[in-house]
């Protein structure tokens, strides 16, 4: 079994824990909301349905009205990822926080727009990717 360093545990840990205990979430037809307010800027770029769709299909929608991944180069360029994380890292997806390599194997992506939001996608399935769900993230 390959020796994770603290840095890739904690990535791994948030992205597959962080979105459910972060905040008080309320299942949507449209992944998930804080109903609280808290975590739900006054301006953002639109988001588009992307609930339940093939992740390379949800990014190019994202794109498409102002929402930018957010690249983690040095995670790409590490070499040091999951099987789980396989798949997004030979689509170029370098926007990829961090895959859990058990259960859904989910998998988190990062985004901004113009008004510097903090956007999370979290996909589901080792092979491709389905959004499950998406929030902002509040500094």
């Amino acid at each position: 079994m390959q020796k994770l360093n603290r840095n890739r545990f904690l990535a791994i840990l948030s992205a597959a824990f962080v979105p459910f205990c972060a905040v008080p979430l309320i299942a949507g037809a449209q992944g998930f909301y804080d109903p609280s307010g808290k975590c739900s800027p006054q301006k953002h770029a639109s988001i588009p349905t992307i609930f339940d769709q093939p992740y390379g299909k949800a990014r190019t929608e994202l794109s498409s009205v102002g929402w930018q991944p957010v690249p983690n180069r040095e995670r790409i360029r590490s070499n040091d990822y999951s099987p789980a994380e396989k798949w997004a890292i030979d689509a170029g997806y370098t926007e990829l926080e961090a895959c859990a390599g058990t259960g859904l194997g989910p998998c988190k992506f990062s985004y901004t727009d113009a008004y510097g939001n903090d956007f999370k996608v979290i996909t589901e399935g080792e092979d491709t990717g389905v959004v499950a769900r998406f929030f902002f993230v509040c500094s």
